[in-house]
């Protein structure tokens, strides 16, 4: 998504380094957000300028309440950490702890939910953690780099 973004980005400008910040809202709509009006009039009064960069762009995509951009990679080398076998495979009971206990902890039942989600109703001893990047990185709110 990270590159229909950068796509988008390089049609409005057409091929130039920056974009009107009166387009704004119609990049952001591009990348599958839907900003209301004055959201987008909020974001360009806190731009300075009368133009964009793709940076700026992006920082706006990943604002809190737009898109969170994530590198697949990322998660990938996150899990391999706690892939003790080198099998693409994560035992249940460390994935639950990673997710009670580091970053933005999640509850007992809503680790079982995810589980379930990926699993069916039987929990299994290990899971393939790339189904679970590719189920985060699946979400509306997030932009793959």
């Amino acid at each position: 998504m990270i590159r229909d973004a950068t796509e988008a980005f390089k049609m409005m400008s057409h091929d130039g380094p920056t974009v009107p910040i009166s387009e704004l809202g119609d990049l952001l709509r591009m990348a599958g957000q839907n900003p209301t009006e004055a959201q987008v009039i909020d974001l360009c009064d806190q731009i300075d300028g009368s133009t964009l960069t793709l940076d700026i762009y992006l920082e706006c995509l990943a604002r809190p309440g737009g898109t969170t951009i994530v590198d697949p990679k990322q998660f990938e080398a996150a899990f391999k950490a706690f892939d003790k076998g080198a099998d693409g495979k994560v035992s249940t009971a460390d994935l639950k702890y990673i997710l009670t206990n580091i970053g933005e902890k999640m509850s007992e039942v809503e680790v079982d939910e995810v589980l379930k989600h990926l699993n069916g109703p039987e929990i299994p001893s290990e899971i393939k953690y790339m189904k679970l990047v590719e189920m985060l990185i699946s979400q509306p709110n997030m932009t793959v780099l």
